[in-house]
């Protein structure tokens, strides 16, 4: 006697974890486009807080200011800190600068500043 083969059942089924995947892969480029967009609005309020001021600012200052500008809703550093944190751990387009006082926290901080090309990421002056 032979057993029955069940690889034609099993090829011809609808798995419904493909669907699963295609709505995930969906909504992991949402969220990835989203975060791209965030990070790029973080670059451009750093950018225009140096302009602005000649100055770097530590996260606190950057946020403080974004919100009192209206470019935030919310004077919440959480909005830019995990952004800043792979602007500059994983993209390395930012560096942290050297601990100073922070105007709105009155605490020790590192301000956040962009990378120019072609400077050395390590102390931010040119080669």
């Amino acid at each position: 006697m032979t057993q029955p083969s069940l690889l034609d059942v099993v090829q011809t089924q609808d798995k419904p974890r493909k669907r699963v995947r295609q709505v995930s892969s969906e909504g992991y480029a949402v969220v990835r486009d989203e975060e791209e967009k965030r990070e790029q609005q973080c670059l451009r309020v750093l950018a225009a807080y140096r302009n602005r001021f000649q100055v770097w600012p530590t996260l606190k200052e950057l946020t403080r200011w974004a919100y009192e500008t209206g470019q935030i809703q919310a004077d919440d550093p959480n909005i830019f800190r995990p952004r800043a944190t792979k602007l500059v751990d994983t993209r390395g387009v930012c560096v942290y600068g050297t601990k100073r006082i922070c105007r709105i926290s009155g605490a020790k901080a590192s301000p956040i500043q962009i990378v120019e090309i072609g400077a050395d990421r390590d102390h931010g002056r040119e080669l």
